[in-house]
């Protein structure tokens, strides 16, 4: 069973492409409908920026068996998205398998909209599947999320860097907006070089300043295309759901204040 779905999403750099409409995500097996959500966006979709929701479904009793997944819109108020990833959290009491399981991903989308001039109601996006220790990965996907507690965000440069067997394969920074107490980082990456689980040396958030940051979230995923369009194939590399339950310092090169750098996976050769 789900205990928990996670969606985030990333709306286009474009015109007119932000939305004050809700959204909605729903699940189905066959002909019937597993999870029919709406997300509720009380400060809009706007574009160039993510958002990120977190669903506690776990009294819903939604089996991980489902086959089809559609984003759709619940307004008139167009929206143009660019990436959505949706993934899930299963009730380890009920499941031998993983807990973290990637449910849908997609960056080609048409413009929703409940007007039909202006675009459709909803979409398919395109199923994600785990993937295993030899997966190649050719793109990564990172969501990263700052506190809204009070002193959270930060002026400091924050950036992400993926080491492996050959080196340096990624180091991008964090975007302003996402430092921002409760703001949301979304981006895909492309590695220098594609990269498996085991090349993986160490992943790493660094900062470049003394201004502290306190992150919430912080989720990478490895993900691969497959011969089949609507299939992608995703490997968690990090998963924080609650950064303060971690004990995880915070961010800063004051060392009165936090650490410059913190590990976030290192691989013991």
């Amino acid at each position: 069973m789900i205990r928990k779905i996670y969606a985030a999403l990333k709306t286009a750099q474009v015109r007119y492409a932000g939305t004050k409409s809700d959204v909605l995500l729903v699940l189905s097996q066959e002909n019937e409908d597993l999870l029919y959500q709406t997300i509720e966006t009380p400060n809009g979709l706007e574009p160039g920026k993510a958002a990120f929701f977190q669903l506690d479904v776990a009294e819903q009793n939604i089996p991980f068996g489902f086959s089809y997944v559609r984003m759709g819109i619940r307004g008139a108020d167009a929206w143009n998205p660019e990436y959505v990833f949706v993934w899930a959290e299963k009730d380890p009491e009920y499941e031998n398998d993983y807990v973290v399981q990637p449910i849908a991903f997609d960056a080609s989308f048409k413009r929703l909209s409940t007007d039909k001039r202006e675009g459709r109601t909803s979409v398919p996006v395109s199923r994600a599947y785990y993937g295993g220790f030899y997966n190649m990965i050719q793109q990564v996907l990172v969501v990263i999320t700052t506190s809204d507690k009070r002193n959270s965000a930060t002026k400091s440069p924050i950036r992400l860097q993926i080491d492996t067997v050959k080196g340096n394969v990624i180091n991008i920074p964090l975007s302003d907006d996402a430092l921002m107490q409760g703001g949301v980082f979304m981006d895909t990456p492309q590695p220098s070089e594609p990269f498996n689980f085991h090349d993986l040396r160490k992943i790493e958030l660094i900062t470049e300043g003394n201004d502290l940051w306190m992150p919430h979230q912080v989720f990478v995923f490895g993900y691969q295309e497959t011969e089949y369009a609507e299939q992608k194939i995703m490997t968690p590399l990090v998963y924080i759901p609650d950064w303060s339950a971690t004990g995880l310092p915070r961010l800063s090169t004051d060392p009165k204040e936090g650490a410059a750098s913190i590990m976030l996976y290192q691989a013991f050769l």
